[in-house]
């Protein structure tokens, strides 16, 4: 959360790259002993039916993935918070959470980060996607428990179709 915004800014920022390469590093080392969640798997079955960049497709989904999840877990989504540098002194659980949710939607879009519409995604392909997405195993390291229902209301808030929660 420090460094993204410097390293996209300007690639030439060695303290910035560092910052991004060490977060790669820590991110791979915690994937290995937890499943990734909902924003993986919708990725990883999207991948597997039109040629999209998986990380690409993650960074897009990311901010509907927070804010199904936060409701989850808010005591986890108000440390997300402080970690990717908000002041929650004087939030409350649940204000803080969204403030983290809040955050991620800026930094998608401060990155220029491609809708899903952008990179070829048709909305007409979510319900396909919903069943899909509930057979990818990373579905079950999710912090809050998906169905399909839950499925087609985070692919909807991608397209924004359904009114944002936070």
């Amino acid at each position: 959360a420090h460094y993204i915004r410097r390293a996209f800014a300007d690639g030439e920022d060695l303290e910035a790259r560092y910052g991004m390469a060490q977060a790669a590093m820590l991110a791979g080392l915690s994937y290995g002993s937890e499943s990734a969640g909902a924003a993986h798997a919708m990725s990883q079955t999207l991948g597997g039916i039109i040629p999209v960049a998986h990380g690409q497709c993650v960074a897009a989904m990311m901010g509907p993935v927070m804010e199904y999840n936060w409701k989850g877990y808010p005591e986890k989504f108000a440390r997300i918070a402080k970690a990717f540098g908000i002041d929650t002194s004087g939030m409350s659980t649940v204000e803080a959470a969204k403030a983290a949710v809040n955050w991620m939607y800026q930094l998608v879009e401060d990155l220029e980060i491609p809708g899903l519409e952008e990179q070829g995604v048709s909305p007409d392909m979510i319900d396909r996607l919903s069943k899909e997405a509930m057979k990818d195993p990373q579905t079950v390291g999710n912090p809050r428990d998906l169905n399909e229902k839950a499925y087609n209301w985070i692919y909807k808030r991608c397209f924004n179709l359904t009114p944002k929660t936070v």
